[in-house]
Protein backbone atom coordinates (compact mmCIF):
# COMPACT_ATOMS: atom_id res chain seq x y z
CA UNK A 1 0.00 0.00 0.00
CA UNK A 2 1.18 3.49 -0.78
CA UNK A 3 2.21 5.73 2.05
CA UNK A 4 1.72 9.44 2.35
CA UNK A 5 -1.33 11.68 2.42
CA UNK A 6 -3.06 10.16 -0.63
CA UNK A 7 -3.16 6.72 0.98
CA UNK A 8 -4.50 7.91 4.31
CA UNK A 9 -7.28 10.26 3.31
CA UNK A 10 -10.83 9.01 2.84
CA UNK A 11 -10.84 10.53 -0.64
CA UNK A 12 -8.12 8.15 -1.84
CA UNK A 13 -10.31 5.05 -1.94
CA UNK A 14 -13.27 6.63 -3.78
CA UNK A 15 -10.92 8.27 -6.30
CA UNK A 16 -9.49 4.85 -7.12
CA UNK A 17 -13.03 3.59 -7.64
CA UNK A 18 -14.03 6.29 -10.11
CA UNK A 19 -15.67 8.42 -7.43
CA UNK A 20 -14.84 11.61 -5.62
CA UNK A 21 -13.93 13.68 -8.65
CA UNK A 22 -12.11 11.00 -10.64
CA UNK A 23 -13.20 10.90 -14.29
CA UNK A 24 -16.10 8.65 -15.19
CA UNK A 25 -15.07 5.69 -17.37
CA UNK A 26 -16.21 6.00 -21.01
CA UNK A 27 -19.80 4.82 -21.41
CA UNK A 28 -20.47 4.84 -17.65
CA UNK A 29 -23.60 6.45 -16.28
CA UNK A 30 -23.03 9.99 -15.01
CA UNK A 31 -22.39 10.24 -11.30
CA UNK A 32 -24.62 12.25 -9.01
CA UNK A 33 -22.66 14.03 -6.33
CA UNK A 34 -23.73 14.69 -2.77
CA UNK A 35 -23.47 18.01 -1.04
CA UNK A 36 -20.14 18.29 0.78
CA UNK A 37 -20.29 17.54 4.49
CA UNK A 38 -18.69 20.16 6.70
CA UNK A 39 -18.78 19.18 10.37
CA UNK A 40 -19.52 21.78 12.99
CA UNK A 41 -16.35 23.30 14.45
CA UNK A 42 -17.45 22.38 18.00
CA UNK A 43 -17.82 18.74 16.94
CA UNK A 44 -14.36 18.73 15.38
CA UNK A 45 -12.89 20.23 18.56
CA UNK A 46 -14.61 17.57 20.73
CA UNK A 47 -13.35 14.73 18.53
CA UNK A 48 -9.80 16.10 18.53
CA UNK A 49 -9.86 16.56 22.31
CA UNK A 50 -11.15 13.06 22.91
CA UNK A 51 -9.25 11.06 20.28
CA UNK A 52 -6.27 13.26 19.47
CA UNK A 53 -6.95 13.04 15.74
CA UNK A 54 -9.92 13.66 13.47
CA UNK A 55 -10.23 10.24 11.86
CA UNK A 56 -10.60 6.94 13.69
CA UNK A 57 -8.04 5.22 11.46
CA UNK A 58 -4.76 6.59 10.16
CA UNK A 59 -5.02 4.36 7.10
CA UNK A 60 -7.23 1.65 5.74
CA UNK A 61 -5.86 -1.70 4.65
CA UNK A 62 -8.16 -2.86 1.82
CA UNK A 63 -7.51 -6.56 2.50
CA UNK A 64 -8.95 -6.02 6.00
CA UNK A 65 -11.96 -4.00 4.82
CA UNK A 66 -15.45 -4.91 3.70
CA UNK A 67 -18.06 -3.05 1.74
CA UNK A 68 -21.51 -4.10 2.97
CA UNK A 69 -24.22 -3.29 0.44
CA UNK A 70 -27.72 -3.34 1.92
CA UNK A 71 -30.95 -3.87 -0.07
CA UNK A 72 -29.64 -3.01 -3.54
CA UNK A 73 -31.95 -5.53 -5.17
CA UNK A 74 -34.70 -5.46 -7.77
CA UNK A 75 -37.59 -4.72 -5.39
CA UNK A 76 -35.89 -1.46 -4.37
CA UNK A 77 -33.96 -0.56 -7.53
CA UNK A 78 -36.19 -1.40 -10.52
CA UNK A 79 -39.49 0.37 -11.03
CA UNK A 80 -42.33 -2.14 -11.06
CA UNK A 81 -40.17 -5.03 -9.83
CA UNK A 82 -41.50 -4.96 -6.30
CA UNK A 83 -43.49 -3.12 -3.71
CA UNK A 84 -40.64 -1.03 -2.30
CA UNK A 85 -39.16 0.85 -5.28
CA UNK A 86 -36.87 3.75 -4.28
CA UNK A 87 -36.51 6.09 -7.28
CA UNK A 88 -33.04 7.35 -6.30
CA UNK A 89 -31.60 3.86 -5.70
CA UNK A 90 -30.88 2.98 -9.34
CA UNK A 91 -28.67 6.03 -9.86
CA UNK A 92 -26.33 4.82 -7.09
CA UNK A 93 -25.69 1.41 -8.71
CA UNK A 94 -22.78 2.46 -11.00
CA UNK A 95 -20.93 4.06 -8.07
CA UNK A 96 -21.48 1.01 -5.86
CA UNK A 97 -20.28 -1.30 -8.65
CA UNK A 98 -17.10 0.76 -9.20
CA UNK A 99 -16.36 0.92 -5.47
CA UNK A 100 -16.95 -2.84 -5.13
CA UNK A 101 -14.66 -3.60 -8.08
CA UNK A 102 -11.91 -1.35 -6.68
CA UNK A 103 -12.13 -2.89 -3.21
CA UNK A 104 -12.07 -6.45 -4.61
CA UNK A 105 -9.05 -5.57 -6.78
CA UNK A 106 -7.29 -4.28 -3.66
CA UNK A 107 -8.01 -7.52 -1.78
CA UNK A 108 -11.09 -6.44 0.18
CA UNK A 109 -14.42 -8.18 0.62
CA UNK A 110 -17.83 -7.17 -0.74
CA UNK A 111 -20.96 -8.51 0.98
CA UNK A 112 -24.43 -8.09 -0.52
CA UNK A 113 -27.26 -8.27 2.02
CA UNK A 114 -30.55 -9.19 0.36
CA UNK A 115 -34.02 -9.31 1.86
CA UNK A 116 -36.59 -11.92 0.86
CA UNK A 117 -40.30 -11.19 0.72
CA UNK A 118 -43.24 -13.56 0.86
CA UNK A 119 -46.86 -12.65 0.11
CA UNK A 120 -47.54 -12.70 3.84
CA UNK A 121 -44.61 -10.39 4.69
CA UNK A 122 -45.79 -7.86 2.10
CA UNK A 123 -49.28 -7.80 3.64
CA UNK A 124 -48.11 -7.36 7.25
Amino acid sequence: MKSGPSATTPASVPAAAGLGGAPNPPGAAPLRTMAPFVPDAALVARVLARRGRLRAFERLEPARCALVVIDMQNAFVEEGAGHAWVPAAQSTCPAIERLAAALRAAGGCVAWVLNTFTEESVRT
